[in-house]
């Protein structure tokens, strides 16, 4: 008789360890597809980001307008400080937007 209870013990062993198995790469299949599409929509970001930067150009015309010395006007640019509004507005154009997500939901 203690065969049998060996081979049920065995078995459900066995079992139980398949089933930790198929958690366990589900769960790293759910974090890699979670992962790669984060990372494309920070890719995206970034790339329109890029794309869009303009503010560079904007900020050396309107240096060069107000009659700013070109020293001052480097020394900006090296620390690029007109890139680092551009993200900050584009960060609190992006919140905006989410603000709106659960307004959408509970007004329906």
């Amino acid at each position: 008789m203690q065969w049998l209870k060996d081979f049920i013990n065995g078995f459900f062993r066995f079992l139980m360890d398949g089933f930790r198995w198929l958690a366990e790469a589900l769960g790293e299949v759910l974090a890699y597809v979670a992962y790669t599409v984060y990372d494309g929509l920070l890719t995206v970001i970034f790339t329109f980001a890029s794309a869009v930067d303009l503010s560079a150009v904007a900020f050396n015309i309107a240096a060069q307008y107000a009659g700013l010395p070109s020293q001052l006007i480097w020394l900006v640019n090296q620390v690029e400080l007109p890139q680092s509004m551009t993200y900050i507005a584009a960060a609190i154009v992006i919140r905006m937007l989410l603000n709106l997500i659960p307004a959408a939901f509970t007004r329906i």
